[in-house]
């Protein structure tokens, strides 16, 4: 299906059959644009939106092509406005046109006019209601979006009816299109969760009738997904799937009676609870495959069959999809998802992991499973197999180790390399990544990657960089390029490890109400574990994060003097204020990351106000003996920059070494090369003066001696 323009100025649409000697046949033409052209999925009819030539989008129109009839139907603005006013107009901004499966619906968006402005109105005052259900900024947001809502189109009969409205404006539609999944994300609001929970309705299309399908579900767009037929809708509530049957009208908990929780919190955040993923459903909706902690089910749709597919449990092996944190299992859905089909008689590619870093592949079929590749000193990933499922390709890197292409012949059980990125790295020194293991001080056991200095020398002490941000453990055999450009918060554990340094990235366990606290636990006991290992200059070890990482290091320095300087780049200082700030980029209350996410309180500032307190770097910071250099962007929509800017002013108050950078036109993390670079150097003049005793930089020199 494609479109040609005349020299006549007159735009043509045309099918070209390239099954029958490229055959093309013109099916409408007029002087308007044609967009949005859509196939049928049996690719038996289609569609497309005629654009108005005046530019008048309120007489946009809808063209439809019965391709075995050779029929043409054609839906116009003034059919528009018999059915639905003036005030709706046919439009496509978010979402495509779709045509059913049956042939008999075509769903398209319809968009509010705009309304002309009110010259005459007294001011340009802005209301901040108390009792709005979203504040100000974020309902102007939502404003400028536009959001369209989603109709339906019977060529047939060219009947047509408005589905999603200004009450219920979020949709779904089920597999079949029966019917449509409805909600409003600002029904419970105002909440303290970034997706709150709604009521889903269910509307059957044909009898346009709507009823209430589950309330108080969680909004996120995993946890209420139709199944490809549309038969079935899966919802996770109450810790567990459930499984709606639409024929039947039932609700079944298909994993409360598994034994194995198919929840987790691995996050610890409070009032947490979220589920491990779905992977989609088998031909015909037969079973619903899902995960637990370890391995992989397929679960019937009643519940009464539960098959695990794995045995990673036993020996504390996850095995997932290949690149599941990435590759979605879904498609997108209007505003949800929709699971995809899978046939497990052609068997599943599987990756696997374990908390050692070790990672394979493998072929998973009903009768067998085949273990592919398999490596415990570098990460392998973006598993790739041939049409006739004999040979693999996938890629393989480690901190040592630039990725390269690999191909693995399962006949002759033969791995080679088919490219090799940066082979002048042989040229060159580089450094290695071991696992360590340690305890907090509650006995916990965790972990951290712990990089090597190019060269290492066993006979030698090292100073070391601690880099910060919740868990890095996981990146253990990731390969990253020295540059000035790149980097975690401009932190390259490259360009320091070839610079004689070591660098550790431990993990840490939090607690509800304490994240400073927790974190500096953590840090402080896998710093002292690195130095029991006998290679570390305990007196020259440097401590950097940024963001969530730059508020943890802001924070440990004012509870230990064991670091002999810090880098802190976006960082929350004070607890209290920050509770109280906007996120401009999102329009929303920054509230909801105390009480329900990362930062961990769990309850709100007047409930726990000594704990704000008590977690704040700006509370302690008379304590601070480490020299500091902080960073920020003072166009920061994520973490505003005045948190550093307190936390400058109260340390050249307390008259303690610190520098802050201060980057114009820069956000939470910087986009210009010119100050990308400049950090960098920064960043590592200011380790190299103090951990390595380089001679300052003239601005060291100047702003704290």
């Amino acid at each position: 299906l494609y479109t040609v323009r005349t020299n006549k100025q007159e735009n043509q649409v045309y099918i070209l059959d390239l099954f029958k000697k490229n055959f093309k046949k013109m099916i409408w033409k007029d002087k308007g644009n044609f967009s949005d052209l859509t196939w049928h999925k049996g690719n038996q009819a289609v569609a497309f939106i005629e654009e108005a030539a005046n530019k008048d989008k309120s007489e946009n129109n809808i063209i439809y092509y019965d391709i075995k009839s050779e029929k043409i139907y054609s839906y116009t603005s003034i059919d528009m406005q018999k059915s639905f006013g003036d005030s709706l107009y046919i439009f496509s901004s978010r979402y495509k046109l779709k045509i059913s499966d049956t042939k008999q619906q075509v769903f398209f968006e319809v968009c509010h006019k705009k309304k002309s402005e009110n010259d005459t109105k007294l001011s340009d005052v802005q209301i901040w209601n108390g009792n709005d259900k979203w504040v100000y900024p974020m309902e102007e947001l939502e404003k400028l979006s536009n959001r369209p809502f989603v109709a339906r189109w019977s060529p047939s009969s060219n009947q047509s009816m408005l589905i999603s409205n200004n009450s219920l404006p979020e949709i779904m539609l089920t597999g079949n299109q029966n019917f449509a999944l409805l909600s409003n994300k600002k029904q419970y609001e105002p909440q303290l969760v970034y997706e709150g929970p709604r009521d889903f309705y269910l509307f059957d299309i044909s009898a346009g009738k709507r009823n209430l399908l589950v309330s108080s579900q969680s909004g996120f767009p995993n946890y209420i997904i139709p199944s490809p037929s549309g038969r079935y809708i899966s919802y996770f509530s109450q810790k567990n799937w459930w499984i709606y049957d639409t024929v039947k009208q039932t609700h079944t908990n298909i994993t409360g009676h598994i034994g194995q929780p198919f929840f987790h919190n691995e996050q610890e955040l409070p009032k947490n609870i979220e589920a491990y993923p779905t992977l989609g459903w088998t031909a015909g909706d037969k079973q619903i495959i899902l995960c637990d902690a370890y391995d992989i089910w397929a679960i019937s749709p009643d519940g009464t069959l539960a098959k695990r597919l794995t045995k990673g449990r036993e020996t504390h092996t996850r095995f997932r999809w290949p690149g599941y944190k990435y590759r979605v299992s879904t498609q997108k859905n209007y505003d949800g998802s929709m699971h995809r089909t899978i046939d497990l008689k052609k068997g599943l590619l599987l990756e696997s992991s374990n908390q050692q870093g070790h990672s394979a592949y493998y072929k998973w079929t009903p009768d067998y499973i085949e273990k592919l590749v398999f490596s415990t000193d570098s990460n392998l990933n973006q598993l790739m197999m041939s049409d006739d499922g004999n040979t693999f390709a996938y890629l393989e890197q480690s901190h040592a180790l630039s990725p390269k292409v690999m191909l693995y012949n399962r006949t002759r059980k033969e791995i080679k390399t088919v490219y090799e990125s940066n082979p002048q790295q042989k040229q060159f020194y580089w450094g290695v990544s071991k696992m360590i293991q340690y305890k907090n001080s509650k006995e916990k056991l965790l972990q951290g990657a712990l990089y090597y200095p190019a060269d290492y020398n066993p006979d030698k002490k090292y100073p070391m960089i601690v880099l910060i941000y919740e868990k890095l453990s996981q990146d253990l055999h990731r390969y990253t390029n020295p540059s000035q450009y790149t980097g975690d918060g401009q932190f390259n554990i490259t360009t320091f490890t070839t610079q004689g340094y070591f660098v550790l990235a431990p993990d840490i366990s939090y607690e509800l109400g304490n994240p400073g606290i927790a974190a500096t636990d953590c840090v402080v006991s896998a710093t002292k574990e690195a130095i029991r290992m006998g290679f570390i200059k305990p007196d020259k070890i440097g401590l950097i994060g940024h963001s969530f990482g730059g508020y943890e290091t802001d924070f440990i320095i004012t509870q230990t003097d064991i670091f002999a300087a810090a880098v802190a780049g976006a960082a929350v200082t004070d607890l209290a204020s920050f509770y109280l700030t906007l996120g401009w980029n999102t329009g929303r209350p920054d509230m909801w990351r105390f009480e329900t996410q990362q930062w961990r309180m769990g309850k709100s500032l007047y409930d726990d106000k000594y704990g704000y307190e008590r977690n704040s770097p700006i509370t302690h910071a008379q304590n601070i003996t480490t020299p500091l250099l902080s960073w920020s962007g003072n166009v920061d929509f994520q973490v505003n920059w005045s948190q550093s800017v307190e936390f400058y002013l109260a340390l050249r108050r307390l008259n303690k070494k610190n520098i802050l950078l201060l980057y114009p036109n820069e956000g939470h993390s910087l986009k210009k090369s010119k100050n990308q670079k400049d950090l960098s150097i920064r960043i590592h003049e200011w380790f190299d003066f103090h951990l390595k005793d380089v001679t300052p930089a003239e601005w060291i020199k100047k702003g704290i001696q």
